[in-house]
């Protein structure tokens, strides 16, 4: 029973579960687990150490989390059921979204204001197939969701800080 309710809490704090609540509201779910382990959307999550006292999760060691198109590996990842916040710590960890490649040494995702932080010496990179890929770096790189599912990106310098943020385009070569 302990493990079934690691893996609901995990699905809570680090996806969006709206394939969950949508076919929960129209009626096919009647097990909180099968419309998740049912589907594409939840893959797995492993680590060397997994703590979870009800209302908070922490991974440690060797974390990998896998869901539909997001991949996290990092050293430390911790979820709060209250907050709806998720943090990942690393040297560095890395995430995958797609076309989206990204590190950092911190990872934060508000769950219900649905905005990303990324810190310390983040990188951003963006492949464009056909095209020329994209590279964002600054000491805070900030994306944001909107209700319209737009996403907007903020790209800051610390304080006193002698980093510059920058948004470079690479010429990966498809040019003719």
């Amino acid at each position: 029973m302990k493990k079934h309710a690691i893996w609901i809490v995990l699905i809570v704090w680090c996806l969006t579960a709206s394939a969950f609540v949508h076919a929960q509201e129209a009626g096919n779910v009647e097990d909180p687990l099968a419309g998740v382990f049912g589907s594409d959307f939840f893959e797995e999550v492993a680590a060397e150490v997994i703590e979870f006292d009800g209302e908070n999760v922490s991974l440690s060691g060797r974390v990998d989390f896998k869901a539909a198109n997001l991949k996290v590996q990092c050293t430390q990842m911790t979820g709060s059921q209250a907050t709806k916040m998720l943090r990942a710590t690393g040297q560095p960890v890395k995430i995958e979204q797609g076309e989206l490649k990204a590190e950092c040494r911190v990872f934060t995702h508000d769950m219900e204001k649905k905005i990303t932080r990324l810190e310390g010496n983040p990188v951003i990179n963006i492949k464009k197939e056909g095209g020329n890929n994209l590279r964002l770096t600054g000491d805070v790189i900030e994306l944001r969701e909107d209700k319209n599912g737009k996403v907007s990106v903020s790209i800051k310098a610390k304080e006193n800080s002698d980093r510059l943020s920058e948004m470079k385009v690479i010429d990966n070569g498809s040019k003719k």
